[in-house]
């Protein structure tokens, strides 16, 4: 299911040393090989958790001049807050922009963001200033119609950007077993001006529910990975895939299954260390059928070869009823991004630190 909904929106940051594929030199090899076992072990420390009410959708984390800024749909607009800022509240972009999904990097001095919207029904890609939070529009990749465009991601690969967004034709979410599913498919652009884009490949392509994508690039084994959410009918059991290419995004090869689909799970990241691939994902593995009421966080270990399964739906002792949106690598720090569920439309801004 895509992640939109009526929630409490929180952040929280463990403390501890991490470490991504690009980093390896610069920490000692004690340090790489207990930076993800703290999160998978349950030995890290919160440090601090910070809460804010809204009806938030698609939110995201970025690293701006070495602070983290959370970038969220809020009622269906652009919203930006520092992270560390207490006193700061959700500050709309100028102009507004419409937004139900979307994907942020730091680029140059500037946030670049993707959008997908309901209500423009487009796919777009901004420039943000962080100090202004002026927006300038690049452009429009897709205006369309009929069909709706979801969940895109973005990526800089050396000198060039890579977009993917999921294309829906037909049923859109089916949670009905008597209706046929919407065509999805995944598609892949690429820009080395940000401005002309042209189509790459087409990813996935299915009649079944493909969302929550995820794309990285590891520059070691010099390929590009996407992972995915794939499920038959809307907030049922669904697995979690991730396919390779060796050559840029001109050819996938086969899905790979990480998480088969023995409850309702949604992706939220994956990173390399120390030869393994750690997953981080929300599901309803303690409470199956009820989707995101009853979601917890978790990660999963694999292989660094051929993504064998280690250890597997470790939780990772963040509330209940969450979905979790992000996970970014920070000053030594892992930053989780959820929504948790609320029942009663609290208005309460809670701020909460461990120690």
């Amino acid at each position: 299911m895509t992640k939109s909904i009526k929630s409490i929106f929180f952040l929280i940051i463990f403390s501890g040393t991490i470490i991504s594929s690009c980093d390896y030199d610069n920490f000692p090899m004690d340090e790489k090989s207990c930076a993800f076992s703290k999160a998978i072990d349950s030995t890290y420390t919160v440090g601090e958790k910070s809460e804010s009410i809204g009806n938030f959708g698609d939110s995201k984390l970025v690293v701006f001049q070495n602070e983290v800024y959370i970038v969220a749909t809020l009622a269906g607009a652009l919203n930006v807050k520092k992270n560390n800022d207490s006193s700061s509240s959700f500050k709309l972009t100028n102009p507004i922009i419409q937004s139900n999904w979307l994907a942020v990097i730091e680029d140059n001095g500037s946030i670049l963001c993707v959008t997908a919207s309901f209500t423009d029904k487009s796919l777009r890609l901004y420039k943000i200033d962080m100090q202004s939070l002026n927006v300038n529009l690049l452009t429009t990749l897709h205006q369309y119609d009929e069909q709706l465009l979801i969940d895109p991601t973005l990526i800089k690969v050396e000198d060039t950007y890579l977009i993917t967004y999921t294309q829906i034709k037909g049923n859109i979410n089916n949670g009905d077993t008597l209706r046929p599913n919407g065509h999805y498919e995944v598609i892949l652009m690429e820009s080395n001006d940000l401005i002309n884009w042209k189509k790459v490949s087409s990813i996935v392509s299915e009649s079944t529910n493909i969302e929550d994508g995820f794309i990285y690039f590891d520059g070691e084994k010099n390929s590009l990975f996407f992972l995915y959410e794939e499920e038959v009918f809307d907030k049922k059991n669904s697995s979690i895939k991730i396919k390779k290419s060796n050559d840029r995004g001109e050819i996938w090869g086969e899905s790979i299954t990480l998480l088969n689909a023995s409850a309702d799970q949604e992706p939220a990241a994956i990173f390399n260390c120390n030869e393994k691939n750690y997953l981080f994902y929300s599901s309803d593995l303690d409470d199956v059928g009820t989707s995101y009421y009853g979601a917890k966080g978790y990660i999963s270990s694999f292989s660094n070869l051929n993504f064998t399964p280690e250890q597997i739906n470790v939780s990772l002792r963040l509330d209940d009823s969450i979905v979790l949106y992000d996970v970014i690598l920070n000053n030594n720090k892992l930053h989780f991004l959820a929504n948790r569920l609320s029942t009663n439309n609290s208005n309460v801004l809670v701020h909460y630190t461990f120690e």
